[in-house]
């Protein structure tokens, strides 16, 4: 399986932890190896319309997939490895 770094258009949600009470929306599915919001937004400056961030994740193909059919829309997404390389 092929390791894709992808840029995703999501939303903030609600949270107890870090980033001031909010974290991005796709941080909830399973499979990303990691993510790092790149907006350069601080998630307590967040309108509430739109809500809206850029998060670049690192995850398998299959799990790239599956965050752009829950709705995230993708800016870009690139293979870095395949699993012989990662």
């Amino acid at each position: 399986m092929a390791l894709v770094t992808a840029r995703f258009l999501t939303h903030w949600q609600p949270t107890d932890e870090q980033n001031d009470g909010q974290e991005p929306a796709i941080c909830d599915i399973d499979g990303i190896r990691s993510w790092t919001q790149i907006s350069g937004q601080p998630a307590r400056n967040v309108p509430t319309d739109p809500n809206a961030t850029v998060v670049e994740v690192t995850a398998e193909a299959s799990v790239i997939d599956a965050i752009e059919k829950a709705g995230h829309a993708l800016i870009h997404a690139e293979e870095i490895a395949t699993d012989a390389e990662a």
